[in-house]
């Protein structure tokens, strides 16, 4: 592709993408910067990211993390939910063999 082929590209994709897209404004904006980067013979470098991707890696890690420590707190109140209603079930057998034993015992 020439040059003035990625110039045409470039003011297509601008009138394409329009005012009102999310990327057109910005694509407008930098324009004259990116014609200026395509006119000359070294490639553009895009300081895109090393710190982004830093930051989205380090976002995400935090994210895990919260996940586990909030599977770890529902699997604990699951756990002593289970446990007092073992409890409870336990108690509600006792006072019904109990009840059973007193009703027998008057027949």
């Amino acid at each position: 592709m020439t040059k003035q082929a990625e110039l045409d590209a470039l003011a297509r994709t601008i009138a394409t993408f329009g005012p009102h897209s999310y990327i057109g404004p910005w694509l407008a904006e930098y324009r004259a910067e990116l014609e200026a980067l395509i006119r000359s013979d070294f490639p553009p470098s895009v300081p895109l990211p090393t710190d982004a991707r830093e930051q989205a890696r380090a976002i995400l890690e935090a994210a895990e993390l919260e996940a586990r420590r909030i599977q770890a707190q529902a699997t604990d109140r699951a756990t002593a939910e289970l446990e007092a209603a073992r409890a409870e079930c336990q108690q509600i057998r006792e006072s019904c063999r109990a009840a059973i034993g007193r009703l027998l015992a008057h027949l």
